[in-house]
């Protein structure tokens, strides 16, 4: 695998607490089946958080939509200029189809408000 197609671990939440923390204090912006939560970091770049409950579907669902809202994060230049963490909530009723369509809402509303 090339570098670029890599999601290294400085590009995500990792604990606990700085899930907690943009959960509680972040700004909260719906697009569709996904909900971003969303806390300016001094990082200088975007993190991401994932959050798919057991709701959604089976594993083989959660971790489909996990992988795909990953690749999208990676592959979106718009997102990684936000110096942000950001959570994504994926509810029930998510597909992989849906993805697409929704995180590019989530990007345009995010980018509105920030």
């Amino acid at each position: 695998m090339l570098a670029t197609q890599t999601f290294p671990k400085q590009r995500r939440l990792r604990k606990r607490k700085e899930f907690v923390y943009t959960q509680t204090q972040g700004r909260r912006v719906r697009a569709g089946c996904l909900l971003g939560l969303i806390t300016h970091n001094s990082l200088g770049f975007c993190r991401l958080g994932l959050t798919v409950s057991k709701k959604v579907g089976n594993a083989v669902l959660r971790n489909q939509i996990r992988r795909r809202l990953r690749e999208l994060f990676r592959k979106n230049l718009k997102v990684k200029a936000f110096p942000v963490d950001l959570v994504i909530v994926a509810f029930p009723g998510t597909s992989t189809a849906l993805l697409g369509e929704a995180f590019s809402r989530l990007v345009r509303k995010m980018r509105v408000s920030a």
